[in-house]
């Protein structure tokens, strides 16, 4: 219907993606608590973990298992030998997604991946219906740049798009 020419394109898949938000969030975190004004109460990830269990019924409504993995196994200094080695996988999966890529457009992926947010690649989710349940059906894609991505994007979804309102209870 758009005269695009289908490739199927291996992307491997991930298992690092949380252990790089462990590292980075504790770091960041910090960080940026160091940065609010000296009477500011919060001074870090461990503050926040202690203020959650001091007040339970309104600031654990959805736990905090991944506050305190951060804050127990990450160092929150991003030297961390095993955050080292997944920055050295990152970009090792990043070349070999950028040479599978190479030559085509756009990439389409029929399923949500996680591996676009570690290496780095711009994404953008279309909506083209509603699943069984009710929730938006969407179409992820990625391209090697943000301006082949947006280009694209707006072509799928003139296509294929579809805004589809969600039925509220």
């Amino acid at each position: 219907k758009a005269g695009a020419i289908i490739k199927r394109v291996e992307i491997p898949e991930t298992p690092y993606i949380m252990d790089v938000m462990k590292y980075e969030f504790q770091y960041a975190m910090n960080q940026y608590l160091k940065g609010l004004p000296s009477d500011y109460p919060i001074k870090s990830l461990q503050n926040i973990i202690d203020y959650n269990n001091e007040y339970k019924e309104e600031a654990l409504r959805y736990g905090q298992t991944l506050l305190i993995d951060a804050q127990e196994n990450a160092s929150g200094t991003l030297k961390d030998a095993p955050y080292q080695n997944i920055l050295k996988d990152r970009q090792e999966c990043m070349q070999k997604i950028r040479e599978e890529l190479k030559g085509t457009y756009f990439c389409i992926m029929y399923s949500f991946s996680s591996i676009l947010q570690y290496t780095e690649l711009p994404a953008i989710t279309i909506p083209y219906g509603l699943k069984q349940d009710g929730t938006p059906a969407v179409l992820q894609l990625t391209a090697l740049t943000n301006e082949e991505l947006l280009k694209n994007a707006y072509i799928v979804e003139r296509t294929i798009g579809m805004r589809v309102e969600p039925k509220l209870g």
